[in-house]
């Protein structure tokens, strides 16, 4: 299990700076981990559609119109990355829709032609304790990526950082796919016609 302060110290470990004890402290590298922390987080959580933050959800409809749809949704509060609608044939065809702006403008709504959509997304996951273990290495590359500018003033060593997260992203859809069951290949259809 890591905390906001493990991983941030480990963000400060691949860049060569002071650990922190606290993200409240005074010292510089706690005011940049604290500023930086949650951006950082949530625009890993968005870069890849992470098994551990996969969430489903009915939507609320609508009563606004669109144009070229038929149903109109909340967009979830706690939404960061709508991955798709949940069809509930079995078929792998994807229900097409679309992120829109609510008409008075203050709220992203999920368009689509399917009622009683269910969106399956990434959620906003701040409990660490929930984190995938390749997650926090994402994670603290991603920080300190962020924070090498700052306490480094170094650009070199972003683009390393930068690099070095860019490739876990990768080993990250590995470790997705493994955790994923498939249905097995129906090989009925083989053994009848050889009968």
């Amino acid at each position: 299990m890591a905390s906001e302060v493990e991983i941030c110290n480990l963000a400060l470990s691949h860049i060569g700076k002071y650990h922190i004890n606290s993200l409240a402290d005074a010292q510089k590298e706690s005011i940049e981990c604290r500023l930086l922390y949650p951006r950082a987080r949530d625009s890993v959580l968005r870069d890849h559609p992470w098994n551990f933050a996969r969430k489903q959800l009915t939507l609320g409809e609508l009563t606004e119109t669109y144009v070229n749809w038929d149903y109109a949704y909340q967009y979830p509060v706690d939404c960061l990355l709508a991955l798709e609608i949940y069809n509930p044939s079995g078929s792998d065809d994807q229900i097409p829709f679309e992120i829109g702006i609510s008409a008075d403008l203050n709220s992203r709504v999920i368009l689509t032609n399917h009622e009683q959509a269910v969106l399956i997304y990434t959620a906003a996951v701040t409990n660490p304790n929930i984190f995938d273990s390749v997650f926090i290495d994402a994670m603290a590359y991603r920080m300190a990526a962020d924070l090498a500018l700052p306490l480094r003033g170094d650009p070199q060593v972003q683009q390393a950082m930068l690099n070095l997260y860019a490739g876990l992203l990768g080993r990250a859809q590995t470790v997705n796919a493994n955790e994923q069951f498939q249905d097995p290949v129906d090989d009925c259809s083989f053994i009848t016609a050889r009968a």
